[in-house]
This record gives structure tokens, sequence and C-alpha cells, in this order.
């Protein structure tokens, strides 16, 4: 899998001199006869670098006016001064010393679903009759630890209505993902508490099951993707063994704070079933699926893989902008919004599952358009007329490759107002699983 690469975000002005119109009032109303000095606001606008948050979560980015800024005396842990950044004054007059500067957006809970959380922090000193004008900029970074739950296919189709996932990290972060729950949840970071418990639960195949994995090494800015599967028979992978059913589960670890420079992407570090067991589950040694395989996600070869489609330079879209499937994709009237799919595996595609996940087309006005909110482009059933009109391939099963385009469907988007659309594929053959996730965004 790619580490997802993107743009870095500016989200404030560089900073400049700039009038002096509105000067904050110091300090507070009390009164101080010291020495002062002032700063200008526009120091402290927080940026944000962060790609894979853009990319891959319901939320949109965070403004800079949308940060808390905290000011304190340097050394001390009293806030000294307060503001939303939207609402602070061109300039600060502040008494001669050295600070440090805190801006954070989100509240940084225990756990909470689609709640990321920001933080940066700089350090500036303010002299007597001047103004500072050229401080550290403060480079907001996700700051909390994000897990998404991913069933395979197989294991879904085995597996009781009532079966879930439980997720624990730090002191007391705690939640649980159902089977249907496709929202990531984010998890307070807590210093020397860097365990990830995943315990899954229920029935599958008839048995009932009960394992928890662990991960040590958890950091805040990663996303932790867990995928669990059926085991393979064939393969000597840990797992668990009640009624005879065995599970495996693997971790995808992502740095959610990367940014662009220039080098050609660099793989994901995909932990094989580093998912130790810690409690209830195997104690023998963890090769691994597929006892040490190099992929294992893949056990026979890759998976499936996606790549856009670049307009033809002599067809109806020739100037139009190519999509991008690892990030966000602003709709407008030149975006051609056309990919593929190819599976390498004997016979092809057993599986692919598209949920749509939209803003602006909630479950309950996707009926009135002919489509529902998970489909199945295997089976398509009822919805396979309004599938194929909107460029969607349908009983595509067995079949090696797919083409995608959803470019007259964008006008749909397009007019229903702002918000954000993902289409989120699943999909399956006899290597393993991909899951790809497309996001349209109307502004």
């Amino acid at each position: 899998m790619k580490l997802y690469k993107g743009i870095y975000i500016s989200m404030a002005a560089a900073a400049i001199l700039c009038s002096c119109s509105k000067e904050d009032p110091f300090p507070d109303g009390a009164e101080y006869d010291g020495p002062v000095g002032q700063i200008l606001t526009s120091c402290l606008a927080p940026s944000l670098t962060n790609e894979e948050y853009l990319a891959a979560t319901r939320a949109t980015a965070p403004a800079a006016d949308d940060f808390t800024v905290e000011i304190r005396k340097a050394g001390s842990d009293n806030v000294y001064k307060t503001y939303r950044y939207a609402e602070m004054p061109e300039m600060l007059t502040l008494p001669v010393a050295s600070y440090t500067v805190r801006a954070y957006h989100g509240d940084n809970k225990d756990a909470a679903w689609e709640e990321p959380y920001f933080h940066g922090e700089t350090s500036f000193d303010i002299k007597a009759n001047t103004i500072t004008d050229d401080v550290e900029p403060i480079v907001a970074k996700f700051s909390n630890i994000r897990v998404t739950i991913v069933f395979d296919p197989a294991l879904k189709a085995m597996m009781s209505a009532d079966t879930k996932v439980t997720v624990k990290a730090g002191e007391a972060g705690s939640m649980e993902f159902a089977a249907d729950e496709a929202r990531s949840a984010y998890f307070r970071y807590v210093d020397n508490s860097q365990t990830l418990t995943a315990t899954i639960s229920g029935i599958v195949d008839g048995s009932q099951i009960s394992e928890t994995k662990g991960y040590e090494n958890v950091a805040p800015g990663n996303h932790y993707k867990i995928t669990f599967r059926m085991h393979n028979a064939s393969e000597d992978a840990p797992g668990n063994i009640e009624g005879g059913v065995k599970v495996d589960a693997s971790v995808e670890e992502v740095n959610m704070n990367v940014t662009v420079d220039g080098e050609e992407d660099e793989e994901d570090e995909v932990i094989a079933d580093d998912m130790r067991p810690v409690q209830g589950g195997s104690t023998e040694p963890d090769p691994g699926p597929g006892g040490g395989d190099e992929t294992p996600d893949q056990p026979g070869g890759e998976a499936p893989k996606a790549e856009a489609l670049k307009p033809d330079p002599n067809g109806e879209y020739k100037d139009f902008d190519t999509l991008n499937l690892e990030g966000v994709n602003i709709i407008t009237d030149h975006l051609y919004a056309a990919w593929k799919v190819v599976s390498e595996a004997e016979g092809g595609f057993t599986g692919f599952k598209v949920v749509i996940d939209s803003e602006t087309l909630p479950p309950s006005e996707l009926g009135g358009v002919g489509l529902a909110e998970e489909l199945d482009l295997v089976n398509p059933g009822e919805f396979e007329e309004a599938l194929e009109g909107l460029g969607f391939p349908v009983n595509i099963g067995g079949k090696t490759e797919a083409e995608f385009d959803i470019t007259t469907f964008l006008t749909l988007l397009g007019a229903l107002g702002p918000g954000d659309s993902r289409f989120i594929m699943t999909i399956t053959d006899a290597n393993g699983t991909t899951e790809l996730t497309l996001t349209l965004r109307q502004q």
C-alpha cells in the first residue's frame, strides 16, 4: 500500500507588517506600568501539514481561524491569554519577557468518533518598544491516534450481525466498532502508555470467538488500520482457535504528518500480525499471516490495484484534470472522474462492494437517484441499471479489469451543495483485498 502523499496546506498568511488599527488593551484592564513590546498576531497563525487526514477522513481540514491560541510566559504552566485565532487583534501588547504559544484544534478526548486533534507550539521574545514580526511558524500536527477497523468480506459474510471489535488505547480510551462501522475512532495519546488492543468477539461460522490482539508501539500522529480476516488453513498464522475457527489480524500504520519532499512515494508500514494476542488468544510466536510471507494481505500475489485514467487527448474530456485517487478531488467542470481496477489473480474479482458516504447524498436521498448506501458490483440486483447509467461497471465477478467513469455523475453531486462524498470500495480476488477511497468535494 502506498503512503499517502499530498500537499502542504497553507492555512494562514505569512508574517507581514500591517497597520496598527487595532491594538490589544493590556493586560485585560489591569494596571501595568512596566516595559512592554508588541507582536503581530499574523506571526502566530497556525499552519497544518497533514495529507493522509485530508485524503481519508470525512472531516474537513480545520481552518487557522478556528484554532485556540494560548499564550504563556516561558517556564510557566499558567495560561496568560487565550484567544480564538479569528478573534485576535492585529497586534498584541505584552510585558517584556519570553513566551511560549500553543495552538490547538479539537478537544483531545479519551476516545471519540471522527474527532482529530491538532496541536503546535512556538516561542518568542517581547522586547521593550519593539514590534516582533519574525517568529518560528506554528506547525499544527495531528496529535492523537486514529484507528479504523476493516473486516475482510470473506470474514464478514460468516460473522453474526452483533460481532464487534472493542479497541482500547491509553488509560481510559475505549470504543466499540460494530460489524458495519465505517468511521474512524480517535484516541488521546498518553505518555508511557503505548499499547493499543483490539478485541474481536461474536459468532463466526457458528462458533463463539473472543480474541484480543495488541500492538505495543503506538505513537501520536499515526493511523492504525486493523484488518480482520479468516485464517487460511494452509498457512501457519496465529489466530483464535475456538470451535475450529481462526481469525487473523494485520495492521497498516500510516504517519499522518508526512509532508511533500519531492521524493517518490514510500511504502506504508504493514505490521504482519504484529497485533499479537495478549489476552485469551494464542501464546505462540507470531510469524505473521503466511508464516512470514513478504505480503501478508496477498498470499498468492498482488491484491487488486487501481489507477486513474488520463483523458484521451483526442476525446471529449481531452482538457480535463486527472483524478487523484489518494487525495481530495474538488468538483469542477473540468474534472475527469475515471479510473480502472485490475486483478492479477486467477478467477479475477470475487467481491466488489461500494459504500457511498456522502454529506450531500445521505442514505435517505440515495433512493431518489436509484442507489443505496451499500452496493455490490458483482451482484448489483435491482441497482444494475442505475449503476450503469452513472458510469459504474456491473456484474464484474470473474473479470480481471473494470473501468469507471462517473464524470457525468459529478454534475449531480455539484448541484446538491457543498460537502464531501466518499466512495469506499472493497475489492477482493484470490490474492487478497484492497480498500480504495475516492473523495469528491463540492465547495
